[in-house]
């Protein structure tokens, strides 16, 4: 029983990361500038 999740905001004041490359154990996200990703198992 666990959960994660991960929100990938490229418009983030509040956290202005750079834009760093796919991880290849990450999950496959979708090419958009603003990416909520929320998984809940």
């Amino acid at each position: 029983m666990g959960h994660w999740s991960i929100i990938n905001s490229y418009s983030s004041p509040a956290s202005p990361a750079p834009p760093a490359p796919p991880a290849p154990s990450s999950p496959p996200l979708p090419s958009s500038k603003s990416t909520h990703w929320n998984f809940h198992r």
